[in-house]
C-alpha cells in the first residue's frame, strides 16, 4: 500500500449484502478518525468490523477529538467502472500541542456508540502525521485503480 490508498473492509462490504450493518455513504453520518502505528489493522480480520476495535489506538491532542471528524458534503456516482464515494477535504487543523504518531485513518459510519459503528475503509498515512507542524487535509480523488475511495494528500 502507498500513502492515499483506502481499502475497503471486507465486513463492511459483507455487512452490505446481507443488511447486518450497512452503510449509506451519502446519509449516515461518516467521519475520519486517526490512529497511531500500535494499531494493526487488517481489512480482511472479520473480527475488526466496528470502530471499537481501535479506540485504543486513537490520537490524541489538541485540535483533535476523539471519533475523529465528520466527512461532510458527501455523494455517491458512477464513473466507468468505478463507484465514486466523494465527500470534501478534512482539515486538521495545527497545533503545536496537537496530535502526532498518526499512522492510520479509519472511515466509518457513526451510529453513537463505537460499539455498533461498523468501519467502512482504512486510509494508509504513508508514514507517521502530526498537525503539530501545519494542517493536515484529507482530500478525497474519486478513482484509482482497483479502488473504491482513493485519498490524495495535501499539505
Amino acid at each position: 500500500m502507498a500513502a492515499g490508498d483506502c481499502t475497503v473492509f471486507l465486513n463492511a462490504l459483507l455487512n452490505e449484502q446481507n443488511g447486518s450493518a450497512p452503510i449509506d455513504w451519502d446519509t449516515d453520518t461518516i467521519k475520519l478518525a486517526l490512529f497511531g502505528t500500535t494499531a494493526t489493522v487488517s481489512t480482511i480480520d472479520t473480527s475488526q468490523s466496528f470502530y471499537t476495535s481501535f479506540t485504543a489506538h486513537e490520537v490524541t491532542g489538541t485540535g483533535y477529538s476523539a471519533g475523529g471528524f465528520a466527512i461532510s458534503a458527501r455523494s455517491v456516482s458512477v464513473s466507468g467502472s468505478y463507484v465514486i464515494l466523494m465527500g470534501n477535504p478534512v482539515t486538521f487543523t495545527a497545533n503545536a500541542s496537537g496530535f502526532t504518531g498518526a499512522r492510520w485513518g479509519l472511515i466509518y459510519k457513526d451510529s453513537g456508540a463505537p460499539t455498533t459503528s461498523p468501519l467502512k475503509a482504512r486510509l494508509d498515512l504513508g508514514t507517521t502525521r502530526s498537525n503539530q507542524g501545519g494542517d493536515l487535509v484529507v482530500n478525497w480523488a474519486g478513482s484509482g485503480t482497483n479502488k473504491v475511495l482513493k485519498a490524495k494528500w495535501s499539505a
